[in-house]
Formats: structure tokens, sequence, C-alpha cells
């Protein structure tokens, strides 16, 4: 064979191996190692029989018809390219409230015969704008970490052990991103009293999976949708065990042997039914994954209601990402330094501008803006200046 024919064929073999991979499901990459990190994150499969024994009864259970969960992402970076801009993590919580709602736009690529099961949770997933302390905050801590991997120990959980601390875990949901290796793409608490009430309730996600991003299997997020499943009672779509010998104790989903991965193309059968591989509780990559079941979403209010009552009671005061972003500048006069006063208690997402009088952009910065948030503009000279955000202009004099 001469030497084009053996690049050729060299070509044809490695997309053949591509594709394999994507058809095969490259099952040497675990999508979620709930109940495996860290150490101390164990007995899964006890804890989940007794929160099914705990959820089962719908008898008196008052389902919430509004839930708001705040939110606050500790983010713990030992490389600089951990250390995720806002932007990202914006972007993750839109694809948390679209999944949960049922308002993704690849829900209609469901099977019809599963369509009649497809459900949607009433929350939003919103930036915590007020701490603990009661002081404003923007739900974002960052922390730089010396320690590799964190993300698989239990020092994640604490700021003298080089991590973050969480914040009053049964108000907030709290959201650890960090190095998990290359072999984590996350993991989560379950609601049982192993966990409840404890510094180490909460999802943790490798900075490599975050919202939209470079992964070829978890692109679109959805890591963190079947994490905080979890988080919320769901089980795996197949139980706890393969084989057939057990189940996720949701009754309309179908029992299935075992995970799925990649993108299975065509009917997958397990057990004597075909396998709901589209949900968010298998393994599949993320454009395959489309919904969870009406019967997950009243587990999912169960929990809400039996286990975690205060998540997104205590707090009412909660980032809107769609704020118009209707703000006043004070003092105006300034010497430069100000404040971002605005119309309604939410925190806004988007670059704020700063214009001369020429039209000339003098200054620009994209943040997740908190009521009171302080500006810095004491280098510019005096003069007339015009800030603008999300369209709306405000004109500052600064002497």
């Amino acid at each position: 064979m001469n030497s084009h024919y053996r690049t050729k064929a060299a070509a044809v073999l490695f997309a053949f191996a591509f594709l394999s991979c994507k058809m095969l499901f490259c099952q040497d990459i675990p999508r979620c190692a709930t109940g495996k990190y860290p150490p101390l994150h164990h007995g899964v499969s006890n804890a989940f029989e007794k929160l099914t024994i705990d959820t089962d009864s719908k008898n008196n259970i008052e389902h919430r018809s509004e839930i708001t969960i705040p939110v606050v992402f500790h983010v713990l970076y030992y490389s600089e390219g951990e250390n995720l801009p806002d932007a990202v993590l914006i972007d993750q919580l839109e694809r948390l409230n679209k999944d949960f709602n049922g308002k993704n736009s690849d829900a209609q690529k469901t099977p019809s015969i599963f369509q009649g099961f497809m459900g949607s949770l009433p929350v939003r997933f919103c930036l915590a704008t007020q701490a603990p302390d009661g002081e404003p905050s923007s739900g974002i801590i960052r922390k730089h970490t010396t320690l590799k991997k964190i993300g698989l120990t239990d020092n994640l959980f604490f700021e003298e052990r080089g991590g973050s601390t969480a914040w009053n875990t049964d108000v907030y949901l709290n959201i650890w991103i960090a190095d998990t290796g290359d072999r984590v793409t996350g993991y989560s608490s379950i609601p049982t009293t192993d966990f409840l009430g404890t510094g180490r309730d909460g999802v943790v996600l490798n900075p490599n999976i975050v919202g939209r991003n470079q992964s070829f299997r978890y692109g679109l997020g959805r890591v963190l949708v079947h994490e905080v499943g979890h988080y919320l009672g769901l089980l795996h779509i197949w139980g706890e065990q393969e084989g057939c010998v057990s189940d996720d104790n949701v009754e309309d989903t179908p029992f299935q042997n075992s995970p799925n991965y990649g993108c299975p193309l065509g009917n997958l059968v397990s057990c004597g039914s075909m396998d709901m591989s589209m949900n968010y509780m298998d393994y599949v990559d993320d454009d395959c994954m489309y919904f969870f079941t009406k019967g997950q979403v009243e587990r999912m209010k169960s929990v809400l209601n039996e286990l975690r009552p205060q998540l997104g009671r205590g707090l009412s005061y909660c980032s809107n990402l769609k704020s118009k972003g209707n703000f006043q500048v004070i003092p105006n006069p300034s010497n430069g330094l100000v404040t971002l006063n605005f119309d309604d208690s939410y925190i806004s997402f988007g670059p704020l501008e700063v214009y001369d009088n020429l039209g000339r952009n003098v200054y620009r910065k994209e943040a997740v803006f908190t009521p009171g948030y302080q500006i810095d503009l004491s280098l510019l000279s005096p003069g007339l200046y015009y800030l603008k955000f999300k369209g709306t202009i405000e004109k500052i004099v600064i002497i």
C-alpha cells in the first residue's frame, strides 16, 4: 500500500473510531459520581431506601406552586483557567431554569411514546443577593486554592482547609466548582440525615463542564441538571443496581438494565420495555437528554416539602436575570466613586459602559451588579459622562 492510501486509510479509521466512540457510548468516562466522592459520601443505597419511605406517600403533601431557590457558587480555582467568569455561571443558571421548567427547545426531540410523560417543576434558580449575615452579595464566592483535585476531598467544604464553607444549606443551594480530576464531572449530596443540615449538602462540579463549554459530551451544562436532580431526591433511571433488579421508585419511568451513554441510535430496549435514555437521570450526552417525567417532578416536590422545607422560603431577595436594569447614580455630582441603586430589589447581570461627552467609550465592566454596587471612576477627567446599562442611560457629572 503506497503512502497516499496509507494516509487515507488512517484518516478513515480515525473517523470510524471517533464515530464508534459516539455510537458505542464511550463508557470509560463517568458522568456522575454521586455517592463516591468525597470518601465521606457513602451509603447511598441505604440512604435512598430511607428517602423512598419518607416521600413515597402523597397524602397531605402541600405542593408548592412557586419555588425560588437562591444559589451560591463557590468557585475554587487552582489555575486561573478554573476561575470561571460571571457570564458562564449565569449561563449555567439559565440552563437549570429552562430544563427544570420544561422550556428547553430540544424537548421536541422526545420520542412520541414518552411525550405524555414529560413534566416540569415550577422553580426559579437565581443568584442569592443576600449573605447569611444580611450583607449584600453577588451569590458568587471566588477563592484561590493551593490544593489540586480539591473537589475529590473533604477539604472542599472547609475554608480553613483550603475550601469554601457552605452558606446555610437549609436555605441556599450551594454549588462548589472545583477540580475533580479527569474522571469525575460532578456529584451531589442527597436529602437524607447524612447530609441535611450539614456543611456538605450541595453539588460539586468540574469547572470544565459548567454552562455551555467545549466538552464533546457535556457541552450544554446538563451535568448540573442531573446532579440537582439527585439533590432534590431523584435516583438514576435504573435505580442503584444494574441488571433489572432495582428501580428509581418513580412510577412513570420504566425499568432499565443499566446506564446508557453517548447518543443512542434508535430505540434501546431492556427489562422488557423501551429505555427512557433521554431522561435527565440517565448518563447520555447533554445533547441527547431532554426531560424529567411527571412522576420525577412529584418526587422532587415531595422532597422540597418534607425534607427541604426551608429551601426557597428563607430569602426572597434574589437575582432577576430579566431585570430591566433601571438605576440611579448616587451621588451626582461625584468625585468619581459612585453607587448604583436599582429601581427593583434584584441584581442584574450585564455590561456597564461609560461614555464621555463626545461619545467615546471610556469605561466598561461586565459583572453581576447588586443593589448598592460601587464603581470607581475617579481616574476620569472632570466633566459630563453617560452611564449605560441594559438600555438605561444616566448622566453623571464628575468634578
